[in-house]
């Protein structure tokens, strides 16, 4: 998504607590992280980074009964980094951007949201082959992960059944477990349904995008869709000394093409 776009993004939600401002509740968050590495080659090169994340969060109850309230979170991404090859002639980067700019509206059962959020499901913590839009790393302590541009929806039944549906546009990049980008200016859609069983959960997942093919040797393909499935239950087992939850999940991705690929 171009920076135009961005701006426009943050203009129309903040318009759209404009009317709700004066009665919102508001917090503020801040999260700075560093590291530094250093091999142990002869020639040996250090590295350093360091990332400050503030976010700000608003919050206003609508009156309309059944809990209905109306929050968002803009939050920004502010890192830098440095490397110098055998101690000598120091490379330096750094960058701005916005990490969280989302608008929410929430009942008891039902939300629906809209902005740069991020979108994860399943239970895995280590291999997850549900990451399809983040690119959690279990061994940070911090969880960072990019956002996405999308607009989201979720409904609880009084079975505990979770409905939810989102579209997305403006994700160029590659994400999860994607093997190549999304193609620019395609929108993409996808659905999971969640259900609550005797013994844990059941899920069932689908996303669908079109696929740049520009990096593919021999030239770039004509129309391709990417089609995803996954499947995921979660069960729990009772006894007197401990709870033992397993979790198996099934993830297929298939891609159709409109004409078969070049030797």
């Amino acid at each position: 998504m171009t920076k135009a776009r961005r701006l426009c993004l943050a203009l129309v939600l903040a318009m759209g607590l404009g009317g709700v401002l004066p009665a919102a509740e508001a917090g503020f968050e801040q999260q700075f992280s560093a590291w530094f590495s250093l091999n142990d080659e002869n020639s040996s090169t250090p590295r350093l980074g360091l990332r400050y994340q503030p976010a700000l969060s608003l919050a206003t109850a609508l009156g309309l009964g059944d809990a209905w309230k109306l929050d968002s979170e803009f939050s920004l991404d502010l890192s830098a980094s440095a490397q110098a090859a055998d101690w000598h002639a120091p490379e330096t980067s750094g960058r701005i951007r916005f990490y969280r700019m989302w608008l929410r509206l929430a009942g008891s059962r039902f939300e629906a949201r809209l902005g740069l959020q991020k979108i994860n499901f399943g239970s895995a913590a280590v291999f997850r082959p549900l990451m399809w839009f983040d690119r959690v790393d279990a061994r940070d302590p911090t969880q960072y992960s990019e956002g996405v541009y999308a607009a989201l929806a979720r409904y609880v039944t009084t079975g505990n059944t979770s409905v939810s549906g989102w579209a997305m546009y403006g994700n160029d990049e590659v994400r999860g477990w994607d093997a190549m980008p999304t193609e620019s200016g395609k929108p993409e859609f996808g659905g999971r349904v969640q259900s609550r069983m005797p013994r844990g959960d059941v899920a069932v997942t689908y996303h669908r995008r079109r696929v740049d093919t520009a990096a593919f040797a021999g030239g770039p393909l004509d129309s391709i869709a990417n089609h995803r499935f996954g499947a995921g239950q979660r069960r729990k087992s009772s006894s007197r000394r401990a709870n033992l939850y397993v979790s198996t999940q099934l993830s297929d991705e298939i891609i159709v093409s409109g004409r078969p690929l070049q030797e």
